[in-house]
Parts: C-alpha cells; structure tokens; sequence
C-alpha cells in the first residue's frame, strides 16, 4: 500500500525529497510494530487449550500459497 501512495506522490508532486521518504519508513515501521505488539498481546491473553488448538490448525503450506 505504501508502494501505492509513494507512486502516487511521485507523479503529483514530482519534489519528494529524503525527508518525505525517510517520513514513509518510519510510517511502516511504526505499522509493523503496533502490529506486532497486538500479536503479542493476543498471545498473552490465550489460554493453553486454545493455543494448543491453533498450533494443530497452523499450515505452513496454506500460509505461504496464500502469500
């Protein structure tokens, strides 16, 4: 999506400098990371039954045909 909006950015304004990119990477890190902290948090909040039950429902094979 970030690819999208820099495309988009780069034919209106034509003037992008650094400092607007560099401003788009910290953008997606912060992204990342607050997605990554939910993770974490949702783990927390599993109990061992039903962690147990999605690691018997993981496919490697499906997550990766379906990136």
């Amino acid at each position: 999506m970030q690819a999208i909006f820099g495309i988009i950015f780069h034919f209106i304004g034509g003037f992008a400098s650094g400092s607007f990119y560099l401003a788009w990477v910290f953008l997606c890190l912060l992204g990342i990371y607050i997605c990554g902290k939910a993770g974490v948090l949702k783990e927390k909040e599993l109990t061992k039954e039903k962690k147990k039950k999605s690691i018997k429902e993981f496919s490697l094979v499906k997550g990766l045909v379906s990136a």
